[in-house]
């Protein structure tokens, strides 16, 4: 038997994001052990229900305390010294810097990274009073990535542009990386509970998932939305937003939330359990973000049926072919979203076609099933 240890900052994502991975793993007999805060009582309790032995580790996902980050990593390499796994799965910046150190001192066979987006410090700023803070980060977090990503066997990256950015910058090398694409979502679970009707009949109901980060290009949405108001006002338009600010710099507060909600007549519901039934709901998923790694958010829609609006960012782009199951529109470009918003509004017959073509596209290229096979091949070939 196998014993893999799953190292995260995330509770939920271990469900949500690996959630098909794990199960897999433990219809293949592997032991799994996961490595995580559990603040998540939740997300502990089902765990432990599939056979996943869970050992809460501490690690601050968004902190800037050095020391706290060292001592984290000694709680971390003596937790993995204490369950001496055979393999090591990282994800999320500080559990890929800090566990494969901790991965390497422990003498753990096979150190595997999942590089799953750049996030902040890389992502294009066009907010000028973060200019410094992000230039740190960025300075900082090469510096680690480097020291750490040394220490990997395997550094798995979702797309082109990132493996591609840590090819130039040195920070692996080239036989270290491997292109894994997106992690897929279970196609079975995402899915519409009814067929689109064929007669439309306004509003056009726009929904928006992810966390209120100026860097999902929130802000450029909310511009969007000024630029179509006239058409919110009438009811002709609606716009959901699912997801909370968080601890990042980047993040849009609850009082300018708020704001949004009584000036442009948008509903914003913050975390939501059940994202799928929203969705539902929904005609048009849009995300004008300016760099993820695959948006798991732009999957889940696509599934379901969506047409989708994003940006020609890295990793967004690789969720949507251009006129076939929605659009790619410019970085920052408010004027070229609600070109498109307006679009479907004027063509709703569109929104059948390119919701029909979202589906097969996540047949394609998003099945969990065929994504997570790839990804146990590589974890056992290596072992």
């Amino acid at each position: 038997m196998t014993h893999l240890a799953i190292i995260t900052k995330h509770d939920p994502s271990l469900i949500n994001f690996r959630g098909p991975l794990i199960k897999d793993l433990l219809k293949k007999n592997h032991k799994v052990t996961a490595l995580s805060p559990f603040n998540d009582q939740k997300t502990q309790i089902t765990l432990s229900q599939w056979g996943v032995q869970c050992l809460p580790t501490p690690i601050d996902g968004t902190g800037l305390n050095p020391i706290k980050d060292l001592w984290n990593g000694i709680q971390l390499f003596l937790n993995l010294k204490k369950i001496k796994p055979d393999i090591s799965l990282c994800y999320f910046v500080k559990p890929v810097i800090w566990g494969s150190l901790a991965a390497f001192f422990c003498g753990v066979k096979l150190r595997v990274v999942m590089i799953e987006g750049l996030g902040f410090a890389f992502t294009k700023n066009p907010f000028t009073k973060e200019v410094f803070l992000k230039s740190l980060l960025k300075l900082i977090l090469i510096t680690l990535y480097k020291l750490s990503l040394k220490t990997a066997h395997k550094v798995i990256f979702l797309n082109q542009d990132d493996f591609d950015y840590f090819i130039y910058r040195k920070l692996i090398q080239p036989h270290q990386g491997l292109l894994l694409g997106p992690i897929g979502v279970s196609l079975s679970d995402w899915k519409r509970s009814s067929e689109k009707s064929q007669t439309f009949t306004p509003p056009l109901r726009f929904i928006f998932v992810g966390r209120c980060l100026k860097e999902k290009g929130l802000l450029d949405l909310m511009n969007a939305v000024e630029i179509l108001k006239h058409y919110f006002i009438n009811h002709q338009m609606t716009l959901t937003i699912l997801g909370d600010p968080d601890t990042n710099p980047g993040s849009i507060n609850l009082e300018i939330l708020k704001n949004w909600e009584h000036n442009f007549s948008i509903t914003h519901k913050g975390h939501v359990d059940n994202v799928r039934s929203e969705l539902d709901l929904a005609d048009v998923f849009i995300l004008p973000s300016y760099r993820e790694g695959v948006p798991r958010s732009s999957q889940e829609a696509a599934a379901m049926g969506l047409p989708i609006i994003t940006t020609q960012a890295p990793g967004c782009k690789d969720t949507v072919i251009d006129g076939y199951n929605g659009f790619t529109v410019p970085l920052a470009s408010p004027e070229s979203l609600s070109e498109k918003m307006l679009y479907f509004l004027n063509n709703p017959l569109e929104i059948i076609r390119m919701g029909n073509n979202s589906q097969q596209l996540a047949k394609d290229k998003f099945d969990s099933q065929i994504i997570n096979k790839k990804l146990i091949h590589i974890l056992e070939m290596e072992n």
